[in-house]
This record gives C-alpha cells, structure tokens and sequence, in this order.
C-alpha cells in the first residue's frame, strides 16, 4: 500500500475518531473521569480536569488533523503536488 493511501486512510480515521468525541463527549468524559479516579488522590484531582469541554477541544483537534492529512493525500493523488 503506498504512504498516500495509508495517509488518505489514517486522515479519515482521524476524522472519524474526532466527530465521535464531539458527539459522545459528555459519556467519554464521564467514563475518563471514572477511570481516572482509580488511581487514587492523583487521579481524583485529574478526573476533576476531565470535562465535556476539553474532549470537544480534543475532538476538534483531530477533525482538524484528520481533514489536513485527506487534503495533502487527495492533492497528491490527484497530481497537484506544487505545495505537498
């Protein structure tokens, strides 16, 4: 498989994988918070970090990741390469 294909591939799983963390993201957050706490005081005071918001911000992040990784792999495949 050549790198533009795992690139065009690894960009829609990442894409993917942030839609889903802005769409589940109150149960994500909640279950990292729960795991979390089982580390002790530690984890406690981290859980408590552990918000809708920040998985959102989280889930932005690799939409954005994601959509740049597709753009590069489709204008390599596509033969516009000038800025690749």
């Amino acid at each position: 498989m050549s790198e533009t294909v795992q690139m065009l591939i690894a960009g829609i799983v990442g894409f993917a994988a942030g839609v889903l963390l802005i769409v589940f993201r109150k149960p994500i957050a909640r279950f990292f918070a729960e795991q979390l706490m089982g580390f002790g005081l530690m984890g406690i005071s981290t859980a408590r970090r552990s918000t809708p918001d920040r998985t959102a911000l989280t889930g932005a992040v690799a939409v954005f990741i994601g959509s740049v990784l597709v753009m590069v792999a489709v204008a390599r495949l596509t033969g516009l390469q000038s800025w690749t």
